[in-house]
């Protein structure tokens, strides 16, 4: 990647998906020997370019993540990028639940919790895991 001034997000996720975000500015991103050209509020990832939210894109800066529609299974992976204690799905029929709120991410206990709150699941803690369902 090659960026002029501006501000860009870079995220690799769990399995190698890379995504660059280019939230000022412009940036020119070679994937596969194609080049690309990213300007303000662009997105590539995957190949394709989008218009992400940017707000939900660089709500980590604050220690925050953003989930619209996403399934209860993306908000424990997610989750679990930023803490030590693990957000396991006990019950994999919740692993579908669909959750859309902004939550702060370090603290997989009160996020269990909220989590719980909010979808009717059972919530247990035990060492290093907060599981929610089962």
């Amino acid at each position: 990647m090659t960026a002029a001034a501006g501000r860009f997000d870079l995220r690799r996720d769990r399995d190698d998906r890379v995504a660059v975000t280019a939230i000022e500015g412009s940036a020119a991103v070679t994937t596969t020997g194609a080049a690309r050209r990213l300007t303000g509020g662009e997105r590539l990832r995957a190949g394709r370019i989008d218009r992400p939210d940017l707000a939900a894109t660089q709500a980590w800066t604050s220690g925050r993540a953003a989930f619209h529609d996403d399934t209860l299974a993306t908000v424990a992976e997610e989750a679990n990028r930023y803490s030590a204690t693990r957000l396991v799905i006990a019950d994999p029929a919740a692993a579908g639940l669909r959750v859309s709120r902004m939550y702060r991410m370090g603290d997989n206990v009160a996020l269990g919790r909220s989590l719980a709150a909010l979808l009717a699941l059972r919530v247990r803690t035990m060492e290093g895991a907060v599981l929610l369902g089962g």
